[in-house]
């Protein structure tokens, strides 16, 4: 039964944000969003089981938004997104548990280190173009990722030695998981010794009580995400936004009308390492367990295809991608296999939607949906 209210009001959910999207009407896309904000409100204390997935995607939606900053909007492709990745997970590490600094501050701090590191490192490698900037981002990606297996594995902590409880995103609300735990203790009691009958809510409580930590991580990463949704939002719409698609479309045409393409191409570079930067602090205080293996190669390329696939040049691409493979991921791909041997499936499979999207959508989803909406506007009138 709380599997079919969760399927229930996840598909209820998709078909809110669709409606948004797809109305003209002010009154009713107001409607429609309204519906959307309670659904995202309701979500972690509804779908408690899909929280922690859903946290990644998060996570992976701020990774995909930098890089089609760099990608999409300025024209430059990166193989080595995850390199900035590690470098703002370590920087924040190294922050809270060295410098003691306070959480948010360390995620921020890590965010510009990582952009100014990305500046920097943008010099010589943006002075190349098309396939030789993608072989050399990727070289790029081999070096950090050899720096952080070689050299700063024991700089913080690693998968062994996990970061202290009170510096992870969970730790802000362990007193309400105290309180909840008490709450429900001195319920069992009544229930066993006194012989009372369980109270409607206990389940509910229950649940709340086990997934207080990754639904404060959600609330908290999801107000990050909607702040630099924000701010990508309004670089995008000022001259650094119109100096990045003028480089993109032409850089001839570009240096013609007096935007210097170094300058640009460096700040298109440090923008994409900014959010990479910031995704990986959040993932440093989530998981509280830091790797070489969780800044593999592979993520750099899912990245790129979750903006393939969501849209190109468009933030709501990035995020659509990024929630697109995560539930797929989690929920598709476990349910039609459900053996070990069919879940190793899943990276063809993740492939094949590429290769389709490509074929059938190669402008992404976002792109779709914005035709459809301009179709039903033409029916309408």
């Amino acid at each position: 039964m709380t599997t079919f209210i969760s399927t229930i009001f996840g598909l209820a959910g998709m078909l809110f944000f669709f409606l948004a999207f797809i109305k003209d009407k002010p009154s009713t896309k107001r409607t429609y969003k309204m519906l959307a904000g309670a659904f995202i409100l309701l979500f972690p204390f509804i779908m408690t089981s899909w929280v922690q997935g859903i946290n990644t995607a998060l996570v992976y939606a701020i990774l995909a938004i930098g890089l089609n900053i760099l990608l999409g909007n300025a024209g430059q492709i990166s193989l080595g997104h995850a390199a900035f990745y590690a470098v703002g997970a370590y920087i924040s590490s190294a922050l809270v548990l060295h410098a003691e600094l306070p959480l948010f501050l360390s995620i921020l701090l890590a965010g510009i280190g990582t952009a100014i590191v990305g500046f920097l490192l943008g010099t010589p490698v943006l002075r190349l173009k098309g396939h030789f900037l993608g072989i050399a981002t990727l070289g790029l990606h081999v070096l950090i990722y050899n720096l952080v297996k070689d050299k700063l594995k024991g700089v913080v902590f690693g998968a062994s030695a996990k970061m202290p409880e009170v510096h992870k995103i969970s730790y802000l609300t362990k007193s309400w998981e105290y309180s909840l735990k008490n709450s429900l203790s001195s319920l069992d009691y009544q229930i066993e010794i006194l012989g009372k009958s369980k109270p409607f809510y206990y389940d509910f409580v229950d649940t709340i009580t086990k997934s207080i930590g990754q639904i404060t991580e959600y609330f908290i990463i999801f107000v990050i995400l909607v702040l630099l949704v924000y701010m990508a939002r309004n670089i995008l719409r000022t001259k650094v936004g119109r100096a990045l698609a003028a480089l993109r479309d032409s850089e001839v045409a570009a240096r013609m009308l007096g935007v210097n393409i170094a300058i640009f191409k460096n700040i298109a570079f440090g923008l994409s390492a900014f959010y990479a930067g910031i995704a990986g602090a959040i993932y440093a205080h989530t998981t509280g367990a830091l790797d070489e293996t969780s800044f593999e190669l592979t993520i750099s390329l899912m990245i790129l295809a979750m903006i393939i696939i969501g849209g190109i040049a468009t933030i709501q691409g990035a995020i659509i991608g990024a929630f697109f493979f995560q539930v797929l991921n989690m929920q598709v791909i476990p349910l039609i296999f459900s053996s070990g041997k069919g879940q190793m499936l899943g990276s063809t499979i993740m492939g094949l939607c590429v290769v389709l999207a490509v074929i059938f959508v190669p402008k992404g989803i976002v792109y779709m949906l914005w035709q459809m909406k301009i179709k039903l506007t033409q029916k309408r009138s």
